[in-house]
């Protein structure tokens, strides 16, 4: 809007202020000046038509911001119950992943334990060591008896 408007019609000069504030305040982040916004809307009050139609297109944007904000306010709620939901499953995961590590350990001495037990017995039972066994023993009598007679 130009000054001319102003300088035709004097009676536009304070509602143009008027307007220019509660522009100001809105555009800070104060909506309380928002009710004398949306009444500068109605040409019926004295106001002219340009700036009625003018009031009401920043009432538009303000009713849009607003609503955008309570949209991300709500948003930002949601994330934040999400991301506590998330700590807590990690921490959850966390736990389970030490127990299951654990868990595998312990299957893993399990299973040497009983790869141990399958090899000796896979040993123990050739021909070679039974030979061996038995020799042993015949050695370890022998030493008994030649033991015994020395004494």
């Amino acid at each position: 809007m130009d000054d001319r408007y102003v300088q035709d019609n004097p009676t536009a000069h304070p509602i143009v202020e008027h307007l220019q504030k509660i522009c100001h305040q809105i555009s800070h982040g104060n909506y309380r000046e928002a009710d004398d916004l949306f009444s500068l809307t109605s040409a019926d009050d004295g106001v002219s038509p340009m700036i009625a139609d003018l009031a009401e297109s920043f009432g538009l944007m303000l009713v849009r911001i607003e609503a955008r904000e309570i949209q991300l306010e709500r948003l930002v709620a949601e994330l934040t119950e999400a991301k506590k939901e998330l700590e807590i499953a990690n921490r959850q995961l966390k736990k389970d992943n030490r127990r299951l590590s654990e868990v595998v350990e312990q299957m893993k001495v399990e299973i040497d334990r009983h790869q141990t037990q399958q090899q000796v017995g896979e040993i123990t039972e050739t021909d070679y060591f039974r030979q061996l066994s038995s020799r042993a023993r015949e050695i370890r009598a022998r030493q008994r008896r030649v033991q015994e007679a020395g004494q």
